[in-house]
């Protein structure tokens, strides 16, 4: 069974709605009924900066989950391959407050039943066309844990306006909150190696009481550094933990402690902060 954070979530009934209005909306597409639900390219809208917002929703069946962008060691973080679009600069994922799991005596994060993850796309020009070409890879587990992928494609009309969506509105604010926003008052991250082995340490402390079943997530934007899943302790409003860390590139490396991301996930909680200081 899950953990559920118990924050905001999208409104089921906004989301069926979303979901059943597929066929008199132009550009969403719905990839065929499989054993484990459906997934869909939701429309959305463009701002007036020009930022187009989309979305993809999974609607799983029951026991079917599918996982965060860092999902732990048994989880297949879903992969976004924009190869083909047109008129795109910059895209941003953003990840509503996922679920803490346990797959076969392991941690596990991500989402069961209706999840919507919003995609803002920044034009290279505004007052031309967005054409999408999204080749998305992912994982899902019941029993089991299976790869899937799905190809979809749109094209976004320059100035097509058009109104916010309630239930991408809805998952866009169930992201964790900045660390600041949450009460951080200091986050440390430290390295402890032992022969060719490396430990990383953080501390993290905050102006409030964390739930006690809080866990620290850490990531790095470097693709030949793997860091496992954080041991953490709760103690009032500190939380520290430790994970393996492997390295897998050529020679040694730098620890970019400002490129860092850890994510603090309990019970009604959860915080997003970037970078680390020197400790832990």
């Amino acid at each position: 069974m899950p953990r559920r954070s118990n924050l905001f979530r999208p409104a089921l009934a906004a989301v069926a709605a979303l979901l059943t209005g597929f066929g008199t909306l132009a550009m969403a597409q719905s990839a065929p009924d499989t054993d484990f639900g459906t997934v869909a390219l939701l429309p959305g809208w463009q701002a007036d900066n020009g930022i187009e917002t989309i979305a993809v929703a999974f609607d799983l069946n029951p026991g079917w989950k599918t996982y965060w962008r860092a999902p732990g060691a048994t989880g297949i973080p879903p992969r976004f391959d924009w190869t083909g679009s047109e008129n795109i600069a910059a895209v941003e994922v953003v990840w509503p407050t996922p679920d803490v799991f346990e797959t076969f005596g392991e941690q596990t994060i991500g989402y069961g039943g209706q999840v919507i993850l919003p995609i803002r796309i920044r034009p290279r020009d505004t007052g031309a066309p967005v054409r999408v070409r999204l080749a998305l890879d992912y994982g899902v587990c019941e029993e089991i844990c299976i790869p899937a992928f799905e190809t979809f494609t749109a094209e976004l009309p320059a100035a097509r306006g058009g109104a916010a969506q309630p239930a991408i509105v809805a998952a866009l604010k169930s992201a964790p909150r900045s660390g600041q926003a949450q009460g951080l008052t200091g986050a440390a991250c430290g390295l402890d190696r032992s022969g060719d082995r490396f430990e990383l340490t953080t501390d993290l402390t905050f102006d409030r009481a964390l739930p006690p079943d809080a866990i620290t997530v850490v990531e790095s934007p470097d693709a030949d550094l793997w860091i496992g899943t954080s041991r953490s302790d709760v103690a009032g409003g500190r939380i520290s933990g430790s994970a393996r860390m492997e390295y897998y590139g050529d020679g040694g490396f730098l620890l970019e402690r400002d490129r860092l991301r850890l994510t603090v996930l309990g019970s009604g909680f959860a915080a997003d902060i970037r970078g680390c200081t020197a400790g832990g």
